[in-house]
């Protein structure tokens, strides 16, 4: 997934979409690997499949609120408002300290 990270964070979304489908056959119970899937299929403009993989991630290990965040912003980003703040008042409660300061700041409560 390391390799997957590299070819991400210098742009090439397809390599690192590549990587993390591997990675997901490897590790099947990891749901940072398949927030991963989510956040390259997003940097693509893939957003149906973005929803699938961020939501497979919270499938996986409903604890990971990295995924609730990168759900909240893919939701935001859509437009459903509603299911943005949804996701990231999830995040708040398990202890995302971004997502935290984000609802305080919006004076909504988690």
């Amino acid at each position: 997934m390391n390799l997957g990270n590299i070819h991400y964070a210098g742009g090439d979304w397809q390599e690192a979409d590549r990587l993390y489908h591997r990675a997901a056959e490897l590790a099947p119970q990891r749901a940072d690997v398949y927030n991963n899937l989510g956040i390259a299929a997003k940097a693509q403009g893939k957003s149906l499949d973005a929803l699938f993989w961020l939501r497979k991630a919270i499938e996986t290990d409903s604890s990971y609120a990295q995924g609730y965040v990168n759900l909240a912003v893919l939701y935001e980003q859509m437009g459903n408002i509603a299911a943005a703040y949804e996701a990231l008042q999830h995040a708040a409660r398990l202890g995302d300290m971004r997502a935290q300061e984000q609802l305080k700041r919006e004076g909504v409560q988690w």
